[in-house]
């Protein structure tokens, strides 16, 4: 699977190679890396402490 970020300047491609489950207080998936990735992290319905994260890495 791909995800497709376009802005008015480009357009890149990243392919997704993780899905987690993670806590909602659990940022630390968003440190500070070396690799061109893109991590999207969303609500999972009906789980308050829960949330979805997808990260893909840049082709």
């Amino acid at each position: 699977m791909k995800i497709k970020y376009i802005t008015k300047h480009e357009e890149k491609i990243y392919t997704i190679n993780e899905i987690k489950e993670i806590e909602e207080t659990d940022l630390s998936i968003l440190n500070s890396t070396n690799d061109n990735k893109i991590t999207l992290i969303t609500c999972i319905a009906n789980q308050k402490t829960k949330r979805l994260c997808v990260i893909g890495i840049g082709e």
